[in-house]
């Protein structure tokens, strides 16, 4: 009974991989590299890559020490735990 033996399958070849560029990323900016930064009024000033990691780091920390309970003075108020009800 041959119509219950499935039929073979040929696969086609496999595609040829293509050949790799020679691609060279462009070089890491280091420490000391300057670069042109738009501020925040519009104006351009030169800066370098720590500098700006710097002023990242200081963006953090002060959007931390702003907030109610991460701030030198803290929350002083009381909180209003008991509330009336009707049993009470």
């Amino acid at each position: 009974m041959g119509f219950l033996k499935p039929k073979t399958v040929v696969m086609p070849a496999a595609a040829q991989t293509p050949v790799a560029d020679s691609y060279v990323p462009p070089p890491a900016a280091t420490i000391e590299d300057t670069y042109e930064v738009e501020n925040e009024d519009g104006t351009t000033s030169t800066t370098t890559a720590e500098t700006e990691a710097q002023k990242k780091i200081r963006r953090k920390k002060k959007g931390m020490s702003n907030t109610i309970l991460t701030s030198n003075q803290g929350d002083t108020s009381e909180a209003n735990v008991y509330s009336a009800t009707l049993l009470s």
